[in-house]
């Protein structure tokens, strides 16, 4: 009886087992890919997901189930105007704060729920540049207002805005 050689499947097996997982991986965790930002807003200080394309603004928060008290979402636009804001299979409770190009708070809408963000649109009334996410509560615990002006560097994220 001959004995095979298996050698030659090994590697194969091998890269198809590490796209399993890599695969695995990105697709339970959405935020796995995309970059993060120090983001400061009125008291606080947030760990900002960039998402710039349509494709990712229109996700949104879609299907998060946990988004913490020192987490943001920063919607960048391409132009300045009045961005609507709704979304579908949303689960948590979100404050949405629009800023213009000069990163200063123009309008926001807080404790905002996924059923709201189902059947609602939100729209500011002024132009805006960016828009940011929050957990509920956060616009009155850290104290953000119209007054209030953002910081942060998206850098070469999405053109050095």
């Amino acid at each position: 009886m001959k004995a095979h050689n298996n050698i030659g499947t090994v590697p194969i097996i091998g890269g198809a087992l590490i796209m399993i997982v890599a695969t695995f991986f990105v697709s339970i965790s959405p935020s796995f890919s995309k970059p993060t930002i120090s983001l400061q807003l009125g008291d606080g200080v947030f760990n900002a997901k960039v998402v710039s394309t349509a494709g990712d603004r229109a996700k949104g928060l879609a299907g998060v189930t946990v988004f913490n008290a020192d987490q943001a979402l920063l919607m960048v636009f391409p132009t300045q105007d009045e961005w609507s804001i709704g979304a579908r299979d949303m689960k948590v409770d979100i404050d949405i704060v629009w800023l213009n190009s000069d990163k200063k708070v123009i309008y926001a809408v807080t404790d905002v729920t996924p059923e709201l963000l189902d059947s609602e649109v939100y729209t500011p009334k002024l132009p805006a540049m960016y828009v940011v996410l929050l957990p509920a509560g956060t616009v009155k615990a850290k104290m953000i207002n119209t007054i209030s002006i953002a910081n942060f560097n998206i850098g070469t994220i999405v053109g050095g805005r």
